[in-house]
């Protein structure tokens, strides 16, 4: 299993410009930080098994920068954040939300912060642009296959981060009547 990774400002070369292998399960969420240095990918997985946030080093990808395990069912959404472009974000079909510091990578430190279950299926998760967010906090829109948009956001000082839930769920589609009426 691999990432192959495209050159769009090449159209005419059909050839990717990298392909990352490594992978045991299939990747199945990823983003790039704004500098287009790094690789996050979320991967499928069960039980525990899998379901990781593996990053790459797009100038060197040798090896994965890092494997973060945490999750214990596919990895639906990660992204990085848009105000700590070395934090990523990650949300999992087990409910829960985790944000990853990856300068705290190989120290005594624990590099994430949990919210251990929000109660739902979780199926998507967006970041707003740099710039975007409320006195440079982290915030998130967490999708649930329940319909519903759950907003979060990362709070804390000195590394000791916590994922807060704002409080603010909100239907984001209503179901049409059936036509079978």
């Amino acid at each position: 299993l691999f990432v192959r990774v495209w050159d769009v400002r090449s159209p005419t070369n059909h050839a990717p410009a990298q392909v990352i292998s490594g992978y045991v399960y299939f990747p199945v969420s990823m983003d790039v930080r704004a500098d287009g240095q790094v690789l996050a990918t979320g991967t499928k997985g069960f039980d525990s098994v899998g379901c990781s946030v593996k990053v790459w080093d797009l100038r060197n990808i040798a090896q994965p920068l890092a494997d973060f395990a945490g999750h214990s069912q596919d990895v639906v959404g990660c992204k990085f954040s848009a105000e700590d472009p070395d934090m990523i974000l990650s949300t999992s079909k087990d409910g829960s939300i985790r944000a990853w510091d990856t300068k705290l990578v190989g120290s005594d430190r624990q590099s994430c912060a949990c919210y251990p279950h929000t109660g739902k299926l979780v199926s998507c998760l967006a970041v707003p642009p740099t710039g975007s967010t409320n006195n440079g906090t982290n915030e998130m829109a967490i999708g649930a296959n329940d319909g519903t948009l759950t907003f979060a956001s990362i709070a804390g000082t000195d590394g000791a981060k916590g994922i807060k839930l704002n409080g603010s769920t909100k239907p984001y589609f209503q179901q049409e009547d059936s036509l079978d009426e």
